[in-house]
């Protein structure tokens, strides 16, 4: 996560929960503690929206609305990180199988029999499921 900084993200919208948090319980009348404005950012983000608690100005509502979004935004971007962290470690390691391969190859006389058998076997295999 960290060489996408997605790690960054994740604490911006932390941080953007809290201040919306701060930001609703300051302007909404329904909603007058802090636990109670993060319990609503928290059922706002994750859209579940029990109705225990309901926002009633203007401004109180933008906020839920900006919540919402940059929640789906962020539920949309970890599994798209955690899919490209996947498919980053899968062509390594094909890139370092053909790397290995190669290089078999190119030193066949020098190769033990064993060594020799291992490599006819990863051929044939490799044949059969083309």
């Amino acid at each position: 996560m960290k060489m996408t900084h997605a790690d960054k993200l994740l604490i911006s919208y932390v941080v953007f929960l809290v201040i919306g948090a701060i930001l609703i319980m300051l302007t909404d009348p329904s909603i007058n503690t802090l636990g109670d404005a993060l319990w609503y950012c928290y059922t706002m983000g994750v859209t579940i929206g029990f109705g225990d608690l309901v926002v009633t100005t203007v401004f109180a509502k933008v906020i839920s609305v900006l919540i919402s979004l940059y929640t789906i935004l962020i539920v949309g971007m970890i599994p798209a990180i955690v899919v490209s962290y996947y498919l980053e470690v899968v062509k390594i390691r094909e890139k370092e199988t053909s790397t290995h391969f190669l290089y078999k190859l190119e030193h066949l006389p020098e190769l033990s029999k064993e060594e020799l058998a291992e490599l006819s076997e990863k051929i044939k295999k490799f044949q059969k499921k083309q």
